[in-house]
């Protein structure tokens, strides 16, 4: 059976969400997992949790009568999910409602030479007796589709082992071990992992997950944290590279073609980045959501893993171009020609060849048909330090329409506009525009998708956007330097608004719920910082949500429908993953919008690596009273 990491996650939620009040009594599931656990999320008190994300804006959201279709289809659906992918484990949301009074745990650990394994771990003090009949139900259906039972004795646990024959396409059998032990529930699909729990419970002294460096220091970063008292109210640890790892041996097939990302970050140094995880709280105070999340990586970093240097310091206040229309703004510090001089090895690795890197920089200096710049010393050295990236959308919603814009601040505006101009010069896929007083380059789309980079055009910007087949709804991109940055947009529609902005409109710095983001950054702590965002949810998550009523999420060129491509995709080049879920119960987003507001983040670069808070403003923005289900019409 294969569990996507999305159906673990899923498992995770759900099961939580049937679980009822807790008393945490048995020892904390991090100092029974193996240290070999590569992801964890524990849920210290399951009814705690529900009690407070129903006090948060989208559990109200969740709970409005005009989503209440769309909630109980996604219910729904989940469990049919969960149903088709707990046979490993023979658990349903069912067999373990109810049970658990203290802790939830679900972690993935991986052994060396076999597959990950996944672990469940839940305290049921005081309901010893109700999982001990969901066990036996659990052995009574696992055993009427072909299971053999057996049970071994760990010093005084007994352990109940299921092993049910090959289904489908499988070749393993499948192997579910189970026990009921000082009030603590546990099950999972690998027999050892199941002992070394035992045993530590019976007091042995391995290695659990509490004893890794990466672990505690995770942990202890986001504990340290003093600006917020509330316990959180879930926990949750990755490992990145040992999860992505574990998370393979459960694919049956892998994408074929191209580098395999994985191998290169491992041979670049990127396994220095030894654990990310932290603390999430829901209805915190004026928070609906509060995450604190902590990297551990500590140096010396080798090779590629150089180019990651975030400095803290510096203002982080919007440009004047930067208007309140805008859906999301962020900004950030990054030494980028460090990151260039240490870009070789990462990208010779990816084409797997040295000094394929050293070739490209030649061809673009010395090619008497091209730009003969170079990249280095005329453009990149002229870039400063601050990143800002910023995106809005157009009406109507399409797979498209999310516009983005890049803008980098230049140390030499004029040095760096030359070096544009020449890299552009006798490209027949660029047109050259004026808009107000600048000069734009606008890079038409291709007629067929050019997926590959080019490493011997003349350009310095060599690759161009699909035009999708012909059908004219791939936007064409934009180049310029202007108000002191380099710019590159998606939409050459949305680099024009940033030039020519109307004089109507505010610049974000002068808007209210950016002012209130920004004072509860102060309150949470970001002083020297290396980056900040601002988002106004109700303009970020339209073109998802409308792509997710159409049926077209797959199709978006969103963050969150390329994720989701990621983890759900079907594993195929080329191929666009069908849509899991039916919004066709959403309602329209007018009536749901006011219940989305504000939320700011901020990240701190620290010697061993990095630390973000990130939140919502738990209330409802002002078009609640003008926009609520009963004064609005569906259009």
């Amino acid at each position: 059976m294969f569990y996507s990491p999305v159906r673990v996650l899923l498992a995770a939620v759900w099961v939580g969400v049937a679980l009822g009040s807790a008393v945490l009594a048995a020892p904390p599931c991090d100092r029974l997992l193996p240290a070999s656990t590569m992801g964890y999320v524990s849920i210290p008190s399951v009814q705690t949790l529900i009690d407070s994300f129903n006090e948060t804006q989208l559990g109200r959201l969740l709970e409005d009568p005009v989503m209440k279709p769309f909630s109980e289809d996604i219910r729904r659906q989940v469990k049919e999910k969960w149903t088709q992918s707990h046979s490993k484990l023979g658990l349903s949301i069912e067999d373990v409602e109810g049970i658990a009074t203290g802790e939830l745990c679900l972690a993935v650990v991986a052994e060396s030479d076999a597959k990950a394994s996944l672990a469940v771990l839940a305290d049921v003090t005081g309901q010893e007796q109700k999982a001990e009949q969901t066990l036996d139900k659990i052995y009574a259906e696992l055993q009427q589709q072909g299971a053999r039972r057996t049970s071994r004795q760990v010093g005084d646990t007994k352990l109940t082992v299921l092993e049910t024959p090959p289904r489908g396409e499988q070749t393993e059998a499948n192997r579910a071990v189970y026990f009921l032990k000082d009030g603590l529930f546990g099950a999972s699909d690998r027999e050892s992992v199941a002992i070394e729990i035992v045993e530590r419970l019976a007091g042995g002294k391995g290695k659990s997950l509490a004893s890794r460096e990466a672990y505690q220091q995770v942990i202890e970063r986001c504990q340290s944290d003093q600006t917020t008292k509330d316990q959180p109210h879930v926990r949750w640890f990755v490992d990145p590279i040992g999860f992505a790892d574990a998370m393979r041996t459960w694919q049956d097939h892998r994408r074929l073609g191209g580098a395999d990302y994985l191998e290169v970050a491992k041979k670049q140094g990127f396994r220095a980045i030894q654990g990310i995880g932290g603390f999430v709280n829901f209805s915190a105070g004026k928070y609906g959501v509060l995450h604190r999340t902590a990297a551990f990586a500590p140096p010396p970093y080798e090779l590629a893993m150089r180019m990651v240097v975030f400095p803290n310091g510096g203002k982080f206040e919007p440009q004047k171009w930067v208007t309140s229309d805008l859906a999301t703004y962020t900004s950030f510090r990054c030494d980028l020609l460090n990151a260039f001089d240490r870009f070789d090895t990462l990208f010779d690795e990816i084409y797997g060849q040295e000094g394929v890197w050293q070739d490209t920089l030649d061809s673009v200096k010395l090619d008497p048909n091209g730009p003969q710049i170079d990249l280095r010393d005329d453009l990149v050295k002229h870039l400063g330090q601050r990143t800002t990236i910023v995106t809005d959308f157009t009406l109507p919603i399409t797979p498209t329409s999310q516009r983005k814009l890049l803008a980098i601040e230049a140390k030499n505006p004029k040095a760096l506009a030359d070096a544009v101009a020449a890299s552009m010069k006798g490209d027949d896929r660029v047109k050259k525009r004026t808009i107000g007083e600048h000069t734009v380059w606008e890079l038409l789309a291709e007629e067929e998708p050019d997926l590959q980079l080019n490493v011997q055009g003349p350009g310095a910007f060599p690759n161009r956007p699909a035009r999708g087949g012909g059908n004219g709804d791939v936007p064409n991109s934009a180049v310029a330097v202007a108000h002191g940055h380099l710019f590159v947009s998606s939409h050459v529609a949305l680099l024009e608004k940033i030039l020519l902005p109307q004089k109507t409109q505010q610049p974000l710095a002068a808007l209210s719920d950016y002012q209130r983001v920004q004072a509860e950054m102060q309150r949470l702590g970001a002083a020297e910082i290396c980056a900040q965002g601002f988002a106004k949810t109700e303009q970020q998550h339209r073109a998802t949500y409308e792509l997710f009523r159409q049926g077209r999420l797959p199709e978006a060129d969103t963050f969150f429908a390329k994720f989701l491509n990621l983890l759900l995709g079907e594993e195929k080049e080329g191929v666009t993953r069908k849509p899991r879920l039916d919004g066709d119960k959403l309602p329209d987003f007018n009536k749901v919008q006011h219940y989305l507001g504000p939320a700011g983040s901020f990240v701190t670069s620290e010697p061993n690596g990095w630390y973000v808070v990130g939140f919502t403003i738990n209330e409802q923005t002002p078009l609640a009273n003008s926009l609520s289900p009963a004064k609005t019409t569906k259009k």
